[in-house]
């Protein structure tokens, strides 16, 4: 067969198509007919985009709504904060004979807990189509890792696997902080996103500094006896907290648990921060409207 014979066979088959697709307001038409003239199908059909107004009590809702999400970014990294200048003399207390290596694990395991549950928290978050329940679960699972932070001298010789526990507790609650973001995110105009953002920040920020000043404050109120060490960084336990730790029939308040017994009961007045009538449904802000998602 020659290259003209090839050729010919080509336009033919190209002409005897009696379908063509058109450009027209349409996202993609076709028409059957073979000419330009209204087109007769729409293979794609963008959904409608229900936009409403956002009026003042809405608006309104909404602003309290990122009270709630900038208090809860300060008690949760309070929680994270306000243990680490006490927490090595509280292992001491618990366990005169540790080691400092496991100082390192009781401090990684917060932030290795929130860098599994971020992810995880976000599809939830995602799939549920409501950030509520996710905010009271973690809220909820943060006072229950500061509580047992509070009372581990029941635990007994477990104390120190019962504190990474705890520890790992707080840091899954503090994945939340991602559902913050995309709320905050979602819920603000192009004008308001910025300062709503750098809210957001500063609110860690504060309560990353307020968390170990707690602890200073409640370690002036609350000083327990010492002894100097040769050693600046070694704290000698005196009798008076042995015979602490070998009491472990009651709930101890001294200067160590006070921060798991603060932080516990601030992840419970935050979990009632999201009640329905608190904090109202989430609004998505598209082009400068508020509409429902």
């Amino acid at each position: 067969m020659s290259l003209d014979q090839v050729n010919g066979k080509a336009e033919e088959e190209e002409t005897s198509f009696d379908t063509v697709l058109v450009a027209s307001s349409y996202p993609v038409t076709v028409a059957a007919n073979g000419t330009h003239d209204e087109p007769e199908e729409t293979l794609l059909e963008e959904p409608e985009k229900r936009y409403v107004l956002e009026t003042p009590e809405e608006r309104r809702g909404r602003r309290i709504s990122h009270l709630v999400l900038y208090t809860t970014s300060f008690n949760v990294c309070v929680g994270f904060s306000i243990v680490l200048t006490g927490v090595w003399p509280y292992l001491r207390q618990l366990d005169p004979g540790l080691s400092k290596d496991m100082l390192g694990w009781v401090i990684a395991a917060n932030p290795i807990g929130q860098m599994i549950a971020s992810p995880l928290l976000g599809i939830w978050s995602n799939w549920a189509g409501s950030n509520r329940s996710a905010f009271i679960i973690t809220m909820a699972l943060f006072s229950l890792g500061n509580l047992l932070y509070a009372i581990l001298n029941v635990f007994g010789s477990a104390a120190l696997a019962v504190m990474i526990t705890s520890r790992l507790i707080v840091g899954f609650s503090s994945g939340n902080i991602v559902i913050i973001r995309s709320y905050i995110s979602a819920s603000t105009t192009l004008k308001e996103r910025t300062t709503a953002v750098s809210l957001t920040s500063a609110a860690q920020a504060v309560g990353f500094i307020v968390g170990p000043a707690i602890q200073t404050a409640l370690a002036v109120a609350m000083s327990e006896d010492t002894s100097e060490a040769t050693n600046s960084t070694t704290v000698i336990v005196t009798e008076e907290m042995e015979e602490a730790v070998v009491d472990s029939t009651s709930i101890q308040w001294n200067m160590y648990t006070a921060t798991g017994w603060i932080s516990c009961v601030l992840g419970l007045l935050n979990l009632l921060l999201f009640l329905p009538c608190i904090y109202k449904k989430v609004l998505s802000i598209i082009n400068g409207i508020a509409a429902p998602i």
